[in-house]
C-alpha cells in the first residue's frame, strides 16, 4: 500500500495557530525516511504506518481508524487501497478495560509534581490523554467526535463537566503547542494542570492525588499501561537529564524514537525493551547527586539540540 492522507483539524476546517498539520503516510519501509523528511520539512506532523499496522489497529478497534475513515482527505492512494480498507472498518466502541487504562494513566500523570522542570511536559501529556479519554468516553455513547470543539461540545452535553472547566483544557492545548515549539506561555501551567485534574476527577469520579516529589525510582519501576505511556515517561526522564547538559551516546536515536509518532503507537516487544534500556541508562544519570538541574522550564525543543 502506498497512500498519503491529511487528517485532523485542517480537514475538518477547525484548525488554528495551535493545531498540527497532520499527515498520514502508508508506504513500504524503503520509502519511509525519504517521505518522512520531505513532509516534515514542509511543516507536517507525519504519522508513518504500514498496512499491517493499520490492520492491527483495526483489530484492536482503534478510534484513530474511524477518525481516518470519516475525516481523512486522501491525496495519494495506489489503486484506492487505503480508501477500500477504511470503508471496510466497522466501528466498535471502546470496552471498559480501555477506559480504566486511560483513567490509570490520568492518575499517573496527576501523581507527578507540578514543578518548573516538569509542568510543561506534564501539560502536554495531560492534554493528549485527557482528549483521548473524552473521545473514548463519547465513543461509548456511540458519538464519534475528534475535533477539539466537537469533543468539548459533546462532553458538556453528555457528562458532568461545565464549559468553564473545559476552558482549562483549552489552556492545556495552548501549553502543549508552546511546549513543542520555542515560544512560551503567558499563564501558570502548573495551576492549569491542577485545575483541570480536579475538574476531570470530579466529573468522572477519578481519584487524582497530586504529589510534590518527583520519585524517579517509582517512575522507572512503574508497570506501564502502554508503550505510549512508557515512551512519554522516557521523554520526561531525558528532558530532566538534558537539563543538566547530559547527552546519551544514542541521543539521535532516542530523540527519533520519542518524536516519531509511529513508535508512539507501536506495541512491538522490541520497542518496549529498547525503551526500558534507555530508561535505566538515563535514570542512573539522574540519580547521580552531583548533577544540578537548570532553573529554566524544559521544552520539547531542547531534545532536538546536539553537541
Amino acid at each position: 500500500m502506498y497512500s498519503i492522507a491529511k487528517f485532523g483539524s485542517s480537514t475538518m476546517q477547525e484548525n488554528d495557530i495551535y493545531s498540527d498539520s497532520d499527515l498520514l503516510i502508508v508506504c513500504p519501509v524503503d520509502y519511509r525516511n525519504k517521505l518522512y523528511n520531505k513532509y516534515t520539512d514542509q511543516g507536517f506532523s507525519v504519522t508513518l504506518l504500514s498496512k499491517s499496522q493499520l490492520e492491527y489497529m483495526q483489530k484492536k478497534n482503534s478510534l484513530f481508524i474511524q477518525h481516518l475513515k470519516r475525516d481523512a482527505k486522501i491525496i495519494t492512494d495506489d489503486n484506492s487501497k487505503l480508501r477500500r480498507f477504511l470503508d471496510g472498518c466497522a466501528f466498535t466502541p471502546p470496552d471498559e478495560a480501555e477506559i480504566l487504562r486511560c483513567e490509570n494513566t490520568i492518575q499517573y500523570i496527576a501523581s507527578l509534581p507540578n514543578t518548573l522542570s516538569t509542568s510543561a511536559w506534564k501539560a502536554d501529556f495531560l492534554y493528549c490523554i485527557s482528549r483521548d479519554y473524552l473521545v473514548k468516553k463519547l465513543a461509548m455513547e456511540n458519538i464519534l467526535a475528534f475535533g477539539f470543539k466537537d469533543v468539548c461540545s459533546y462532553s458538556v452535553e453528555k457528562f458532568s463537566i461545565r464549559k468553564n472547566e473545559l476552558l482549562e483544557l483549552s489552556k492545556l492545548r495552548k501549553a502543549k503547542a508552546a511546549y513543542r515549539n520555542t515560544f512560551g506561555c503567558n499563564f501558570d501551567i502548573s495551576e492549569i494542570n491542577y485545575k483541570w485534574l480536579v475538574s476531570l476527577g470530579n466529573a468522572f469520579c477519578i481519584n487524582v492525588e497530586i504529589d510534590n516529589h518527583l520519585d524517579f525510582d517509582f517512575i522507572v519501576r512503574r508497570s506501564f499501561n502502554s508503550t505510549y505511556e512508557k515512551l512519554r515517561t522516557l521523554e520526561l526522564l531525558y528532558l530532566v537529564a538534558r537539563s543538566t547538559g547530559y547527552f546519551h551516546p544514542d541521543h539521535k536515536f532516542i530523540t527519533n524514537f520519542i518524536c516519531n509518532p509511529n513508535l508512539y503507537g507501536s506495541s512491538r516487544k522490541c520497542n518496549d525493551d529498547t525503551i526500558s534500556k534507555y530508561m535505566i541508562d538515563i535514570h542512573s544519570v539522574i540519580a547521580n547527586a552531583a548533577m544540578h538541574r537548570t532553573a529554566s522550564p524544559l521544552r520539547f525543543a531542547s531534545l532536538q539540540s546536539f553537541r
